[in-house]
């Protein structure tokens, strides 16, 4: 969709889109210029530009202005507005930015003679008295931007009113005032909505809490929101926030202003006529005195007088003035505007491709055959937009929700136009881009229904979407067509694309048009920055500069130069494009397509139809298929539809599922095919009655010898949690046919598996494993020591009447999850046969079946399976914390606790998030210095194979740049165009299998799919040596093998520093860099979870945003922010993918063998997270735009199930009794009582500790503060032990100090002399005397002293503890106080993913009680249609059809259930033929 951007308007005009080029300018200086004119003529804005247009234009960009965004104009725009304000625009521009003028000084429009012109398109152009297929002149242009704005292109009149928000600047942070409410709530112990005094305020903080969880602190409300919300809890919300902030918040929500000096004018020129006083105009005193005030203010102010523009309005109206007569209906309209953004869609653009030979035989055909050629190309894509138009070109009415249906209406049709593009954008310095016709249409998003109002099209576009690839898909088929019966060409369809390509047009052609610009390649060399010396700043933007050469197309080049051009450049290829196009018109025609059950057969083949990898799809993309399977094509739209609905009317194919989703979509119907309902059947059936077949049993003696045996071998440093026992031990003992074992990322599934062989071999049975990809089931036998073999090669076997599992016991089948259904139905057929018994194991959450998958799941389900859950692969506990919180949905939680580490980057566009990455990547490289360790253990991973290529690409790049690449470089053609370039040390992926081993005795290693090695060599056959290593018991071994061109050709090898997220199942890394954009929540678990060391997960912030949501909340004014946006979107994407489930849940229960109706009724039903919820809720109260129309999910609940006449209980019931029934129903209602009261004590229970986590009263943030006050309080008692220890010592060295003293002085006092006489007299004694006794008031002072420090340290020994803990104690509150912000920060984490917890078990317990009620609900409503008159009474009670034990080995599983013709339409009967 075209959001609301002028300037994308402006490309899809002027022959940009992003194929060419447009200039723009900054749309300030000229509106500042404009408003000094109006001020210097003494005049308003709006009366000095006069033009409607230039009004338009001007408070437009004045409206971004003041909301604080940016505002541009196209160089024509510039030139017209400054032009009617009487300026030139070149005094304010250079001139190279703005159109050049002609000798009249006008602005010349008209484009370059050689460019196609654009043309009207779509029926309700004759709305407007436009004709559908005239030209779209440049002096029309104008017409068509009103078009793109919803107005009347003739008169400028608004028809579909703009679909507006609040601004970013009248928002403030939602986080402190959630804080705040959540405290107020604690602290009076009551809800935080029982604060709130209205269901409106509990309803917008609700919004809010939200989506704080899903924006974090980036989250911001309008301050209208805000103040209601705070004065209803009594929080000042200028204390919160700041008087300032808060004021200017308001203000800008206020809108703009109006010269209210333009009113008092007007008010006295209508008090003048009608002969009273002006303030007499108005009808109450409160009006009268604002006049009076403005009045006042009017003649003290001499310049502008502003007033708010929705007061301004409202007193022109109180004095009988039309607004419009005051001011300027323009300037009314961007006033009100502004504080407002517009955030609906301006229309969609449609983009229609062909194949690229299709593109070569038009640059290579004769002029005049060209001419015709492209006359074709063009004619198919109006046709096909004429389809479109008439299936998705109609207008909504009503609402969804509540109960109602919104209605569709047809309308007059699309208004738009459409653009021809002839070539690509130049690559590498090229003049001109490859040949690439392709056709753009932009439609204006409204119509004209038949009751005469106008609205948005097609669902807000969203069927638009839905059938783009059917609109595609006509457009190539009515060129095949054409191109056959005009020129005799014949097609050929490429295996790996799917596209039908010119037969006569080779591979070679194609790919020499096929240049890609290589987006990371070189770019720091171009940029003049050496790497070494770079910052990460610096590498960083080194990823914008390819963006200047993207925006360079051919235009204004005549035909004849670059047809010359691109026949020059395939003459020096080698082509010869006269005779090659020649050729292509001397082929071998084909003037039919294939009969009604050979294209059933290729649309619905298991392997390439429509569910090769999808268990639905909707009538839309059946539509595609029959088109794309058509090798002459059609000859309209409508045989294409009849066509379409005989395909899906023919018997035993497709399967009609029950509605769901929007029912007014343009082919609203789903479907699944036979063959999987056939295969989901017989998983069900066998899973079923394999249930305690006592298979491969081993004694509990046994178990409890070989798990004691492991554990002894370790030398006592592993023993198996109680987990990991229980798990064996079920998986042992138990004895179910087929059994399943979920194992989380991490877990040690090959201990598990390992460990069970063991004991199985202990008890004398077989064991065998099987696996998807040949690497793992290498890594199978490698580690647990299973013997194994790919899945692919079992069935084989199977198939040709091979062995198969004969003689096999048990059959191990890892990374069960990804496996196809259709594949594990023939092998569980297969094992009921011969005995075996299957173990799944594997993860639903990681990565789903390349095919058709959630059996796996189901059969966990049904056999009641175990989980390990404990992560031993991650080292970090946050990390591990946070792919908890992923598995249990908490998906944004886990991202921000990823985040808390500074992990996940968020970056402002892809290619300055992939050069990020490969900067990462770099330094880390830079690292190692064994290469095949950085192989090992570093690692790039990407959702798409663009992505990875891109990466691949860029690597290699800065490898060759850094000097590690120094050798020659080789380049390979590969199949479908593209190229492998390598050099010698370069790190690569192997991708095609070549099992070597067998077929040499032993003299070469097997070549598997998914080796990742590093090229060693290159040999004058242009062989690759390529080296990998393998881990083994004793350390490693290397290993090297020559793969040849034509492995390499057939696509066996790549470039392997980046990977999928697919290939990388089952790696174990130290560390992976993570591309997120593109991954479901499944893979992006897998991707994120491969490291032991850390992850770094890379978002772009422009993936995840379009041009509304941009306008909603602004950029990002911190890093912070655009963290949390990113985090966010990813969020929101990864949300809206679906989970693998049974299509036995989705289609009608008749259809459903009995025997497994409980089953299948009883099975998950999993569901896309978040999509429920509002994305923003900041819509402006005064936005009169289109309604959204997304439909409610209705509960399943007692009540609604009760009136649901069409609910199948007859069916479901049938073999109850009366009696039966009645019991049941009883036991059903004691069931919904007691999980009723479950469900209000885990309430409870979530409730206080979400109050308790919002206030930080929590057990673990308590638990942290009572531990840090503990240990505080110990740590301070140990020093001041110390410190008392020390002053003991120091007075009682100080007391023995003073007593010696004291015995000397005494000793010399008591002294005589021969004669008797006292040695010390007269002064000498009485200084003696004195410094006695102060010796004695000293001693006695400092014994006193002494005894209280003993006691005192008494005391605090107490405190203090043993003496052999002072240092633990000590070292331990250091720690705490050191990181106690962290520490506190992960208790409160903590008691969030408490509350988080409980809040699960509460909802679970929530969905468990509606299970019961809707139980109970179809079981009464079963009771009153029997007792209704002439209600049908159960017949044949008990005679349940038995399954089948032994299905019958000659006919394939596909075909034991084969639904009848026409199957979907008479659901009342069950299909005939038998039933599992």
């Amino acid at each position: 969709m075209i959001g609301p951007s002028d300037e994308q308007i402006e490309y899809r005009l002027t022959g940009g889109h992003g194929c060419g080029k447009n200039t723009t300018v900054d749309a300030a200086p000229l509106v500042a210029a404009i408003e000094a004119a109006a001020e210097a003529a003494g005049t308003s804005v709006a009366v000095l530009l006069g033009s409607t247009e230039a009004k338009k234009t001007y408070f437009r960009a004045r409206t971004h202005l003041r909301s604080g965004r940016d505002a541009v104009l196209t160089g024509f725009d510039a030139v017209e507005v400054a032009a009617a304000a009487g300026l030139n625009a070149r005094d304010l521009y250079d001139p190279d930015a703005l159109p050049a003028p002609v000798s009249d000084g006008q602005v010349d429009y008209h484009l370059d003679a050689s460019e196609r012109p654009l043309v009207w398109i779509g029926n309700g152009l004759t709305e407007f008295d436009i004709t559908p297929g005239s030209v779209l002149a440049p002096e029309h242009f104008q017409a068509a931007r009103r078009l793109m704005h919803g107005e009347d292109p003739r008169t400028g009149q608004t028809l579909v009113e703009p679909k507006l928000a609040i601004a970013p600047a009248a928002k403030l942070p939602a986080a402190p005032l959630a804080r705040a409410i959540r405290r107020a709530a604690a602290e009076r112990s009551v809800s935080p909505l029982s604060l709130l005094d209205s269901k409106r305020k509990q309803d917008s903080f609700r919004r809010m809490e939200s989506q704080l969880k899903r924006f974090g602190e980036s989250h911001r409300i309008p301050a209208s929101t805000l103040l209601k919300l705070a004065d209803a809890v009594g929080i000042d919300a200028v204390e919160l926030y700041g008087e300032a902030a808060l004021e200017e918040a308001l203000a800008a929500e206020a809108g703009g202003h109006l010269d209210a000096r333009a009113l008092l004018r007007a008010v006295e020129a209508r008090a003048a006529e009608t002969g009273q006083q002006p303030a007499d105009l108005f009808n109450t005193a409160s009006v009268q005195r604002r006049y009076a005030q403005t009045a006042g203010e009017g003649e003290r102010r001499l310049r502008d007088l502003p007033m708010d523009v929705r007061e301004a309005v409202a007193m022109a109206k109180a004095a009988g003035l039309k607004p419009e007569d005051v001011w300027d209906a323009e300037e009314i309209k961007a006033a009100l505007l502004e504080g407002r953004v517009q955030v609906g869609n301006f229309g969609a653009d449609v983009t229609l491709d062909l194949a690229k030979s299709k593109s070569a035989f038009l640059a290579y055909a004769p002029e005049q055959i060209a001419a015709q050629v492209e006359d074709i190309y063009t004619s198919a894509g109006r046709e096909s937009i004429s389809a479109l138009e008439r299936w998705t070109a109609y207008g909504m009415r009503g609402r969804h929700g509540d109960g109602d249906q919104a209605q569709t209406v047809e309308t007059s049709g699309f208004s738009g136009w459409m653009m021809v593009h002839r070539a690509a954008r130049p690559v590498d310095g090229a003049p001109y881009g490859d040949p690439h016709f392709h056709l753009h249409f932009t439609l204006a998003n409204m119509v004209k229904g038949s009751d005469g109002k106008w609205s948005t099209m097609a669902s807000g576009g969203r069927d638009l979407h839905r059938h783009a690839r059917a609109t595609q898909s006509l457009m190539n088929a009515r060129i095949r067509r054409e191109l056959t019966d005009a020129f005799g060409i014949s097609f050929r369809r490429e295996e790996r694309t799917g596209a039908w390509e010119i037969a006569a047009i080779p591979e070679a052609t194609i790919r020499l048009f096929s240049k890609r610009d290589s987006q990371v390649r070189d770019l720091l060399t171009k940029l003049g920055i050496d790497y070494d010396s770079a910052t990460t700043r610096e590498r960083t933007a080194a990823s914008t500069a390819s963006k200047a050469a993207k925006n360079g197309e051919a235009a204004g080049v005549a035909d004849d130069v670059l047809r010359d051009y691109w026949q020059s450049e395939g003459r020096a290829a080698g082509d010869n494009p006269d005779a090659m196009a020649a050729s292509a018109m001397a082929q071998d025609r084909v003037e039919q397509n294939p009969g009604l059950d050979d294209l059933c057969a290729q649309i619905f083949d298991p392997k390439t139809g429509l569910t090769s990898h999808s268990k639905d799809f909707t009538h839309a993309a059946a539509i595609a298929a029959v088109l794309d399977a058509l090798p002459y094509g059609v000859a309209d739209a409508e045989e294409a539809e009849q066509l379409t609905n005989s395909v899906l009317r023919h018997a035993g194919y497709a399967v009609q599922l029950t509605p769901k989703g929007a029912q007014h979509f343009a082919h609203p119907d789903r479907y699944t095919t036979a063959d999987i309902v056939a295969a989901e059947t017989l998983i069900a059936s066998e899973t079923t009655h394999r249930l305690n077949q006592q298979a491969a049993v081993v004694s509990r003696d046994t178990v409890a010898m070989v798990l004691s045996s492991i554990e002894a071998q370790q030398g006592g440093t592993f023993t198996f949690s109680d987990e990991q026992r229980a798990v064996l031990e079920r998986l042992l003992t138990a004895g179910h046919g087929i059994d399943a074992v979920v194992g989380i990322a991490g877990a040690g599934k090959t201990t598990i598996m390992n460990t069970a062989r063991q004991a199985w071999e202990a008890h004398g049975l077989v064991l065998a494993g099987a696996s998807t990809a040949a690497v793992a089931a290498a890594n199978l036998k490698a580690e647990a020591g299973i013997t194994s073999r790919t899945l692919a090669s079992w069935l084989t076997g199977i198939r040709t009447g091979g062995v198969g599992l004969r003689g096999v016991d048990v059959l191990v089948v890892d990374e069960a999850a990804m496996c196809d259904d259709r594949d594990i139905a023939e092998l569980l057929a297969h094992a009921a046969q011969t005995g075996t018994k299957i173990v799944g194991i594997g993860d639903p959450k990681q990565l789903h079946s390349p095919g058709i998958g959630g059996s796996f799941a189901a059969i966990h389900h049904i056999v009641g399976g175990l989980t390990l859950n404990e992560n031993f692969r991650q080292k970090d506990l946050v990390e591990r914390r946070a792919l908890a919180l992923w598995r249990d949905d908490n998906r944004a939680e886990a991202l921000r606790t990823l985040a808390g580490t500074g992990r996940v980057h968020a970056l402002a566009d892809k290619d300055a998030t992939l050069a990020a990455m490969l900067t990462v990547w770099a330094d880390k490289r830079a690292t190692y210095t064994d290469d095949h360790a950085a192989v090992q253990q570093l690692l790039m991973l990407a959702a798409t194979n663009e992505i990875v290529e891109e990466l691949n690409f860029g690597a290699r790049a800065l490898r060759k740049a850094n000097g590690n690449l120094a050798g020659p470089e080789y380049t390979y053609a590969l199949a479908g165009g593209r190229e492998l370039t390598i050099s010698i040390g370069d790190q690569v992926l192997l991708r095609a299998n070549d099992y070597r081993n067998k077929r040499t005795r032993g003299d070469q290693e097997d070549v598997l799919n998914g080796y990742r090695g590093l090229v060693r060599a290159v040999d004058d056959e242009r062989r690759v040596l390529v080296e990998w290593r393998e881990e083994t018991a004793d350390g490693h071994r290397d290993h090297a093998e020559w793969v040849d061109p034509d492995y390499i050709a057939q696509g066996g090898l790549s470039l392997g520093y980046a990977i999928t997220g697919h290939k990388s199942q089952g790696l174990s890394v130290e560390e992976a860099l993570v591309y997120g954009p593109g991954a479901q929540a499944n893979a992006l678990y897998t991707m994120l979870s491969r490291d032991k060391e850390e992850s770094h997960l890379f978002l772009p912030l422009s993936v995840y945003e379009n041009d509304a949501d941009r306008a909603r909340v602004g950029q990002p004014e911190s890093e912070n922010e655009q963290l949390d946006r990113a985090v966010a979107g990813l969020v929101r994407e990864i949300e809206t993918g679906t989970e693998e489930r049974m299509i036995l849940t989705e289609i009608p229960l008749s259809l459903v063998p009995r025997h497994l109706h409980d089953v299948v009724t009883g099975l998950p039903v999993p569901r896309a997270l978040g999509t429920d919820e509002p994305q923003y809720d900041d819509s402006s109260e005064g936005a009169t735009g289109t309604e959204e129309r997304t439909s409610r999910p209705v509960e399943n609940s007692a009540a609604e199930l009760s009136r649901d006449d069409s609910a199948p209980t007859s069916n479901t019931y049938d073999h109850l009794s009366n009696e039966a029934l009645r019991n049941a129903i009883r036991t059903a209602a004691t069931a919904a009582r007691a999980t009723r009261e479950t469900y209000e004590k885990a309430e409870l229970k979530a409730d206080r500790a979400e109050q308790q986590a919002a206030a930080n009263t929590g057990p673990n943030v308590l638990s942290f503060n009572r531990r840090y006050e503990d240990l505080t309080t110990r740590a301070d008692a140990i020093r001041e032990a110390r410190d008392l220890t020390d002053a003991i010592t120091h007075h009682t060295d100080d007391r023995a100090g003073t007593q010696e003293r004291l015995r000397q002085l005494e000793r010399k006092m008591t002294a005589t002399s021969r004669f008797g006489r006292p040695i010390l007299r007269g002064e000498e004694r009485a200084r003696a005397e004195v410094e006695h006794d102060q010796l004695r008031q000293h001693r006695d002072e400092s014994v006193r002293e002494l005894e209280a420090l003993q006691v005192r340290l008494g005391e605090v020994a107490t405190v203090a503890g043993s003496t052999e803990e002072h240092e633990g104690v000590l070292a331990e509150s250091s720690r705490l106080k050191r990181d106690k912000v962290n520490l506190l920060r992960r208790a409160q984490t903590q008691d969030n993913e408490r509350a988080g917890t409980l809040r699960t078990r509460a909802t679970g317990a929530r969905r468990t009680t509606q299970a019961a009620e809707y139980r109970e609900a179809r079981l009464r409503a079963e009771d009153a249609r029997r007792r209704q008159p002439g209600g049908q009474q159960p017949a044949d009670v008990g005679r349940s059809p038995a399954p089948s034990r032994t299905p019958s080995a000659k006919n394939s599983y596909a075909n034991r259930w084969a639904p009848g013709a026409q199957q979907h339409h008479s659901p009342e009967e069950p299909p005939a033929g038998r039933r599992l």
